[in-house]
């Protein structure tokens, strides 16, 4: 048996366990645990991205997984470290992290040491990624966070459903048009910005399809989109940081 770590009980690993606890075993295993790094998160949009980058890095960390929705994330010992109280936040050392992209980027800088997913500040492509990690976090993630609040609390008003739609449809053609000259968003590697992206891209998938706020025809009318996103899941870990519950 895999020792128990600090999991909700229906989240604790076992050898043998079903495929979405891969990557916390990755992650997880005594062996490789350095307990100076430790990750509070949950299976949300944003709670995915450190998850999956740590996975891919394969740099030993320690994982405080929320049971989702909770209310722990409320309560003042968490308050100290995220006085949001949300997630993601990472803990490594003396550094004390919140927002989700701000974690990539810091995780990107001291310890992608070969640079294989992200470019070094000596980079001109550094300052390009950071403008998509900073427009993933804001145009992008308020986009999705509004169709998602109409989707719950508002779907039977069509003026706000419309304005919703209008804006989602803006940035996905604003991804399109630049995705339709390159493979990535950021030079020619997958990096930290295709992450945030995908993460969020696939959150709308999850939440959406099947209801009345699914973009119909999306390969359609976005086909440099959808095949960026295949490339994404065909690069190892992707799949498995998404299938995370």
């Amino acid at each position: 048996m895999l020792p128990q770590f600090h999991l909700p009980k229906k989240k604790r690993v076992y050898k043998g366990g079903n495929r979405s606890h891969t990557l916390v075993i990755c992650l997880l295993c005594k062996d490789n645990l350095n307990k100076s790094m430790k990750l509070y998160t949950a299976p949300t949009g944003n709670g995915r991205k450190p998850l999956i980058f740590l996975h891919i890095l394969d740099v030993p960390n320690e994982i405080h997984m929320f049971d989702w929705p909770t209310k722990e994330i409320k309560e003042n010992w968490y308050l100290e470290l995220n006085p949001h109280g949300l997630v993601p936040t990472l803990v490594d050392g003396d550094v004390t992290l919140c927002e989700s992209n701000a974690i990539l980027q810091y995780l990107a800088d001291n310890y992608d040491t070969e640079n294989k997913f992200s470019y070094p500040s000596t980079d001109p492509l550094y300052w390009q990624q950071l403008r998509w990690l900073f427009y993933q976090s804001t145009q992008f993630s308020d986009a999705l966070s509004r169709l998602f609040f109409y989707k719950k609390f508002r779907s039977d008003d069509q003026w706000l459903v419309d304005k919703g739609f209008e804006q989602i449809r803006k940035v996905y053609q604003v991804l399109d048009s630049h995705l339709a000259q390159r493979k990535w968003f950021v030079g020619d590697k997958f990096t930290i910005a295709d992450l945030a992206f995908a993460v969020g891209h696939f959150r709308r998938i999850e939440k959406t399809t099947g209801t009345k706020f699914e973009i119909e025809n999306f390969e359609e009318k976005y086909p440099h989109v959808t095949q960026w996103y295949n490339d994404v899941l065909s690069i190892e870990g992707i799949k498995e940081g998404f299938e995370l519950k």
